[in-house]
């Protein structure tokens, strides 16, 4: 929010993209999550066999109305409703965020909820490919490990104040730059700011 509201504030449109992963934590593959948290954050030991054991050697079936069905091994995902569940699946997709800075894109991100923004100058849109770069690499990068963003909750905004003409310089080249670089629809908005306290 304050990037938004300084960008607003200096006469820049902010345009964000919010990208949202189809059943997140069921698709997680331990073997990849094992590997990132050996290599990439230095666990191991019993640490590491620890975490192993949490997300392997699960089970899962389905019941309903009296009946149940066959007892099946769940061989992806990190446990829902745990407090492990949302770390190990920030863990997983640690590396997003190097995406995001190759890019010179701006990035918040917690468990499955990613954004990445960018601020810009309304009448220079073309600034724009950068995002839309990331979120492509981005996107290639989910399939490598096993993730999939959900065309239908993908979305993008740009915020900008009443006195910034965003919505009319902006909007369009984000379709324009989005539509044939993304394998996804996105639903685009405008939010205009108010002041620097409100949102319309």
């Amino acid at each position: 929010m304050n990037d938004i509201l300084t960008a607003a504030g200096d006469g820049r449109c902010t345009a964000l993209v919010a990208l949202d992963i189809s059943a997140a934590f069921d698709v997680v593959n331990h073997s990849l999550l094992c590997q990132r948290l050996q290599h990439t954050f230095g666990m191991n030991g019993s640490a590491l066999d620890w975490l192993r054991s949490f997300v392997s050697g699960r089970w899962q079936y389905v019941a309903a109305g009296g009946e149940r069905s066959v007892t099946a091994p769940c061989e992806s995902g990190v446990p829902q409703g745990s407090v492990l569940g949302p770390l190990l699946f920030s863990l997983y997709v640690a590396p997003v965020s190097n995406i995001a800075v190759v890019h010179h894109v701006s990035i918040d991100q917690y468990a499955d909820d990613i954004q990445t923004y960018i601020a810009i100058q309304p009448q220079c849109p073309d600034s724009l490919s950068q995002l839309v770069n990331c979120t492509d690499d981005i996107t290639h990068w989910f399939l490598e490990n096993s993730l999939l963003l959900n065309p239908s909750k993908t979305e993008a905004v740009v915020f900008g104040t009443a006195s910034i003409d965003c919505e009319v310089w902006t909007l369009p080249e984000l379709l324009r730059w989005l539509a044939p670089a993304s394998s996804f629809r996105t639903q685009l908005s405008f939010l205009a700011l108010s002041s620097t306290r409100h949102f319309l």
